[in-house]
């Protein structure tokens, strides 16, 4: 491998990953270039986004990404279960498997949450974008053990959106109190408590964007 990789160039996302490569002679090589997202809004479409979602009679709390356990859909279920109120939770993503499509529709049906929880599926193009639009706050409490620095905070971000997720990889690279909580499985309920009652203004909005 040594030899390989004895003249290459080696780009990664995040001072994290550098371990990949420690024992090489051509660790010094080693360049990191942080992952990014285009804006999809102007910032008069931005600053339009924020009007509408102060007349929405609804908090609309957004989960995008593969509807996997260790990326965190259980979780935010967890969190719906607890919720009192007008918030609503959508989930968009593909399925892991059968397994993880008839735990979410169980766990549904069984609390209760028909009225408080929405499965949009795979969402790309407009109807991603009307998405992240018309939420208020995004959640990715995730565990999976590669992940380094999800696009989907970046873009969710980029919307303006306060982000909520789990203290996993590099993610702490990005979001610092200002703009999300960092929690973990051990106080995610209480932690969301918080996130939700302090991070609901434009000005974290505009902060975050």
């Amino acid at each position: 491998t040594e030899y390989l990789v004895r003249k290459t160039q080696v780009i990664f996302i995040s001072d994290i990953m550098k371990n990949e490569v420690e024992n090489l002679m051509t660790y010094k090589r080693v360049h990191i270039i942080n992952n990014g997202v285009p804006l999809e809004l102007s910032k008069d479409e931005f600053e339009i986004s924020l009007k509408n979602k102060t007349k929405l009679d609804q908090i609309n709390v957004l989960y995008l990404s593969n509807m996997i356990k260790s990326k965190g859909y259980d979780k935010v279920l967890e969190i719906a279960k607890n919720q009192q109120g007008n918030t609503h939770f959508h989930f968009a993503g593909s399925w892991a498997s059968k397994e993880d499509q008839l735990f979410f529709e169980n766990f549904v049906l069984e609390n209760g949450l028909g009225k408080k929880v929405t499965y949009h599926g795979l969402v790309k193009g407009e109807s991603k974008k009307e998405l992240f639009k018309s939420s208020h706050l995004f959640v990715f409490p995730t565990t999976y053990k590669k992940e380094i620095f999800p696009l989907s905070i970046l873009e969710a971000l980029s919307y303006g959106l306060p982000i909520f997720t789990f203290n996993t990889g590099a993610i702490n690279d990005v979001i610092n109190s200002k703009i999300g909580v960092l929690s973990n499985s051990d106080k995610f309920l209480e932690d969301f408590k918080f996130f939700k009652k302090n991070y609901l203004n434009d000005d974290n909005y505009r902060l975050c964007r």
